[in-house]
């Protein structure tokens, strides 16, 4: 069979790395919201740290970016006094997972 010359076909393949996983975007949110109990709203500070990594919208980050987007909160709340209550019970479960006794 014989294509016609006037018809072409173009194919593209896009590889880009996998984008923030649900787990790391729900903790994001548990992080910013103790945060905003101290010091204003959750979106604000979202928009503050994502600026900071030079990005504007966190859908769009990488599960890298993402953790370092996170490492980045994480870091400044401990710096300005911010207790993680969300790390503290996720730590508690890890340990109780592996049998050992915090206190």
């Amino acid at each position: 069979m014989k294509w016609p010359r006037t018809t072409q076909s173009a194919y593209a393949a896009i590889v880009a790395d996998e984008t923030r996983t649900p787990e790391q975007n729900k903790l994001m949110w548990a992080l910013l919201g103790e945060i905003a109990e101290h010091f204003d709203s959750r979106h604000a500070w979202k928009d503050f740290f994502l600026r900071r990594l030079g990005h504007a919208h966190s859908s769009t980050l990488t599960v890298e970016q993402f953790t370092m987007l996170i490492e980045l909160i994480v870091s400044w709340g401990m710096r300005n006094g911010v207790q993680f209550r969300h790390l503290e019970a996720q730590d508690d479960q890890a340990q109780e997972d592996r049998g050992e006794d915090r206190r």
